[in-house]
């Protein structure tokens, strides 16, 4: 007896699962699931027949471009993965597009019946023909829009951020080609589908606004800029009412409130603004009420900012008396994360040992200089610590004093980047700053840092001024007395001195803008740790340490917390009095190196 075997190709398989879909035209689809069951009944991988290739890509390219990620000048655009070493690979190259591929996609587009697969094809064969010199026909554009209407109208579409998508395309395009009836066609799906969405999806509900009157002119007659209007009003309505004794999240009263104040600022309704506004506030109020401070302080903050936007002044004035009372309260929440870290006391003794080596020159210049953070060293931990914690860095930080006063806000570390460097390195400051203690204070035990050597040390500067030297001697001395109040008092004026000091020698002007008695105003040290002459003198690792430390909200501030009276007495520590001597060395090293033209070195 003799038994036939037949072998199934790849491409009959892709056949049998495109041919099964295209039967059932009203059956809805997940298309990037298509691309999945496409792979899995491959066995040649990588594929080499044209068509499956042909097919494998027009399911793998992204509906909509993000032009921050994608380089392509298409609407469609590549899926990517990550590799182990975090490199990021396109899973399809722009030059496998190839003539006949855009060809067969007009083909399909024209043979297949479900609307969900003719407007994929469509879409790529109209999207592509620039790549590849292919002259598809105009009709081809046409069908790509009826098609993406259908397949909305028909609930076609799997997922809602899908439907919008096509929604969206399906509108530029007709408006593009200047098909009134395809743009009316396109209004009128766009209106219907938002209205099928529930109050609470969140995130969903809210775009006939945004593509049909925001920004928009005569796009759509006055009945239907009153139904979306009337719409959202509803939304807000139902989703502040109360519900079994609880309300919903305000984040969804937002998305109305947002909306509909901006369409009423525009319009000129300022009653109608502050009504949908303070509707919005009574929701964040109550939750504020209710929450732990930190919740509460994050809250107050979006309610803040919604009072100002829109004119509210009273109320933004009322919200911002309450940050002081909550973020009282925060630091009480807080807790403490710690993690122990084990060192010999071999290390220990080694490591000072390599710093306390030497005359008293030798130790200060090397604590000077052994102690001065990097932003190289910072990027490189940054990057470490952004795989390990990735959350940290993507969400804003807020830094608020202890009365509650929000001080600076950092955005994620994709669009602040130097603000995440300057947290690193306020951060890493205090950890050094462990070893800068031990070196300083064995120092002193050993006899090798007195008074006497740092005054020495800094008496050959340029910039520190001998009339100056008896107030920074009576800093010193309280700083060994370990009287740090005083030490950090007398010594933060003369630090800046000394600072103003490098422009002044580097033939800058130190003066700042005039006053109102005819006089002028001396630079602020944030100034002066900005300018050229200063730049010249240090570097840019020594120049951004100074900043951190004396000046940036987001690093010490100890110039601007110590002189504005914002330091408490507990403030007042070893680790700032330790990291003033070492600013204070720093300066000691500035020394002139040609009497005749007055460099600093």
């Amino acid at each position: 007896m003799c038994t036939k075997h037949f072998i199934v190709s790849d491409l009959q398989r892709v056949n049998e699962i495109l041919n099964r879909i295209d039967a059932n035209p009203e059956t809805a689809i997940d298309e990037r699931a298509i691309k999945d069951e496409i792979r899995a009944a491959m066995e040649v991988v990588p594929a080499t027949d044209p068509i499956v290739i042909a097919e494998l890509i027009a399911f793998t390219l992204f509906e909509g471009n993000n032009s921050k990620q994608s380089e392509w000048p298409t609407y469609y655009s590549p899926e990517y993965f990550i590799t182990t070493d975090g490199t990021k690979v396109r899973m399809v190259e722009l030059n496998m597009i190839t003539a006949d591929m855009v060809r067969y996609w007009q083909q399909r587009a024209e043979a297949c019946t479900h609307s969900v697969l003719k407007a994929r094809y469509s879409g790529l064969a109209w999207d592509f023909k620039r790549v590849t010199a292919v002259d598809v026909p105009f009709d081809i554009a046409l069908m790509n829009v009826q098609s993406l209407i259908a397949a909305v109208n028909r609930h076609l579409v799997t997922r809602q951020h899908y439907a919008f998508v096509k929604l969206t395309r399906a509108l530029t395009q007709s408006l593009a080609f200047k098909r009134n009836d395809l743009t009316l066609q396109a209004i009128t799906a766009i209106m219907s589908y938002e209205r099928e969405l529930r109050d609470e999806e969140r995130g969903r509900w809210g775009f006939s606004y945004d593509l049909l009157i925001k920004d928009k002119k005569g796009l759509i007659t006055d009945e239907q800029r009153d139904t979306i209007i009337a719409d959202l009003e509803g939304r807000l309505e139902r989703i502040t009412a109360k519900k079994d004794g609880k309300r919903l999240d305000p984040w969804r009263a937002q998305e109305a409130a947002n909306r509909l104040a901006e369409y009423y600022a525009k319009t000129g309704r300022v009653e109608d603004i502050k009504r949908v506004i303070r509707k919005l506030g009574q929701e964040y109020e109550e939750l504020i009420g209710e929450a732990a401070g930190i919740q509460a302080y994050g809250w107050l903050e979006t309610l803040h900012k919604l009072y100002l936007t829109y004119g509210l002044n009273e109320e933004a004035a009322a919200a911002l008396a309450r940050f002081q009372e909550i973020g009282r309260d925060i630091h009480n929440e807080i807790k403490t994360v710690s993690a122990e870290v084990q060192i010999s006391k071999e290390n220990i003794d080694k490591y000072v040992n390599g710093i306390l080596t030497g005359n008293y020159e030798d130790i200060l210049t090397r604590v000077a200089v052994v102690f001065i953070p990097t932003k190289a060293k910072a990027i490189e931990q940054i990057a470490e610590l952004s795989k390990e914690a990735p959350l940290s860095f993507i969400f804003s930080k807020q830094i608020i004093d202890d009365n509650g006063r929000p001080i600076v806000k950092v955005k994620s570390a994709e669009e602040d980047e130097s603000g995440h460097i300057v947290l690193r390195i306020a951060d890493s400051m205090k950890i050094q700053g462990f070893f800068l203690n031990i070196a300083l204070s064995e120092g002193k035990q050993r006899g090798l840092l007195t008074t006497e050597a740092i005054m020495t040390f800094i008496g050959q500067s340029a910039v520190i001024k001998q009339e100056r030297m008896e107030i920074i001697r009576r800093g010193i001395d309280a700083y060994f007395s370990d009287d740090y109040l005083s030490c950090v008092h007398f010594l933060v004026p003369q630090i800046e001195e000394a600072c103003r000091n490098i422009i002044i020698e580097g033939g800058g002007n130190p003066w700042g803008a005039p006053n109102e008695n005819g006089g002028f105003h001396l630079k602020t040290l944030d100034t002066i740790l900005r300018d050229e002459a200063f730049n010249d003198v240090f570097t840019e690792d020594a120049t951004l340490y100074f900043r951190i430390l004396l000046t940036d909200q987001r690093g010490w501030n100890v110039r601007n917390s110590v002189c504005h009276g914002l330091f408490d007495p507990a403030m007042f520590t070893t680790q700032v009095a330790d990291r003033l001597v070492h600013a204070l060395l720093c300066l000691g090293m500035v020394r002139k190196i040609d009497e005749a033209e007055g460099r600093h070195q």
